[in-house]
């Protein structure tokens, strides 16, 4: 599933446990994968060198930490799609992790399973969705509810509640146009409203936010 990304499409990986890099290195053609690190300043170097479409790294590194390096990503490039490979997942850190603003968070203990999340997780962001899993979105939910947050304070319409459901479900906007059987540039307008009302800079900083407050996707 791995060696059927495009060609067209770079990523780099700075993984901490260089074990794991490896066996990944693996699951990568080549010309997928322009740079493969164990550190923060390696991976800002070698994203500076390669400008990659994709970003993936765990939270532990050898040097420097994952989620600082994400947030560099993030205010130097937002372009650049970014995917953390989370150990820990404990209230704290998922928190710490969305409001980094990656575009999608996958347990490493999933990496292997027969349906693991990785490779879901890197389809859905190279098509321009984001990815938090269940399992993320249920712990972000009861953050919110210990911190007395209410999704229902966002503001937005019934029409915007039902498209941020599918921005943060990982839909592009023709998926969720379609389920709604509305135009894409309907929900185009629709985001640029959501984003204005949550003062929200991109549409993955909207569904941090949402999943922060508890929002229900269901």
């Amino acid at each position: 599933m791995l060696k059927q990304i495009g060609t067209e499409v770079t990523m780099v990986a700075a993984i901490g446990d260089r074990f794991a890099l490896s066996a990944l290195t693996l699951a990568f053609e080549e010309r997928n994968l322009v740079g493969a690190v164990t550190t923060e300043e390696e991976a800002v170097a070698a994203i500076k060198k390669h400008r990659p479409n994709l970003l993936f790294c765990t939270e532990r590194l050898e040097q420097g930490y994952g989620i600082s390096l994400i947030k560099r990503v993030e205010q130097a490039d937002r372009s650049i799609k970014t995917l953390l490979l989370l150990e820990r997942t404990s209230e704290a850190v998922v928190e710490e992790a969305l409001s980094a603003g990656c575009d999608g968070l996958v347990n490493t203990q999933t990496i292997g399973e027969e349906d693991a999340e990785f490779g879901d997780a890197l389809h859905t962001i190279l098509k321009g969705g984001i990815y938090y899993p269940p399992s993320i979105r249920k712990i972000s939910e009861v953050t919110a509810r210990r911190k007395g947050l209410s999704s229902v304070d966002l503001g937005l319409s019934l029409r915007e509640k039902q498209v941020l459901k599918g921005v943060c479900r990982g839909e592009t906007n023709k998926e969720i146009a379609a389920s709604l059987f509305l135009s894409p540039e309907t929900i185009k307008v629709c985001i640029q409203t959501i984003l204005v009302k949550l003062d929200a800079r991109d549409r993955t900083h909207a569904a941090d936010m949402a999943i922060q407050r508890g929002f229900n996707l269901e």
